[in-house]
């Protein structure tokens, strides 16, 4: 929710609003009306696969909005197994968007992704980043995207990329990817929803 503020008797000014605070006020009031606003939920993903021969490296930002009760929100991150190894998490950060102040997670692995715990505080707009990467036992490769349904409603966006070594060939999707390029010995695809609501996962074979 963007919001903007304009006073007809001084069209010339320009007053910035602080989003939080206007944000935690809608919430409130609509909780005290008994409308469920949902918080926190799931917002944006924004996810690219790097594929290559006998591996994948996984990039993925995922965006979350609403103040949490308590401060906190615990969830799965879960991981494609079939014909793919256990995989190896590089990295996790949580940052409040825009200002991309680092903020406090958790994680406990486990052989199918694992679990999280953000600690976004009061921030009222957050997002996730998880690095990792996975052996590939096939020609073939499979990104969870079905998941998101958990939360109950579509996704604001949904954003991916597929960059691929030349040397695997001309790759195929389920999801309706384009060609964007190929240059320095690599392909890359590209797929975008507004808003998203998937009714499979990605799934990548060569």
């Amino acid at each position: 929710m963007e919001w903007e503020w304009t006073d007809s008797g001084h069209p010339g000014e320009h007053i910035d609003l602080e989003r939080g605070p206007l944000d935690r006020a809608l919430e409130a009031e609509l909780r005290a009306a008994n409308v469920s606003p949902k918080f926190p939920r799931f917002v944006a993903e924004s996810v690219t696969l790097f594929l290559h021969p006998g591996h994948m490296e996984v990039v993925g930002i995922y965006e979350f909005e609403g103040v949490p009760d308590g401060g906190t929100v615990g969830l799965r991150y879960p991981i494609a197994g079939d014909a793919m190894g256990r995989p190896h998490i590089d990295s996790i950060r949580l940052r409040t968007a825009g200002k991309f102040d680092q903020l406090p997670v958790e994680y406990q692995d486990d052989d199918k992704g694992g679990k999280l715990v953000l600690k976004p505080g009061s921030a009222y707009r957050y997002q996730l980043e998880i690095k990792y990467e996975q052996a590939l036992m096939a020609r073939s490769a499979t990104y969870l995207i079905t998941t998101a349904k958990a939360w109950g409603q579509p996704l604001e966006h949904g954003w991916f990329q597929v960059i691929a070594d030349s040397s695997l060939g001309e790759l195929q999707f389920e999801m309706a990817f384009k060609k964007m390029e190929e240059a320095y010995g690599q392909r890359r695809y590209f797929y975008e929803a507004r808003p998203f609501s998937p009714d499979r996962d990605l799934v990548v074979r060569w």
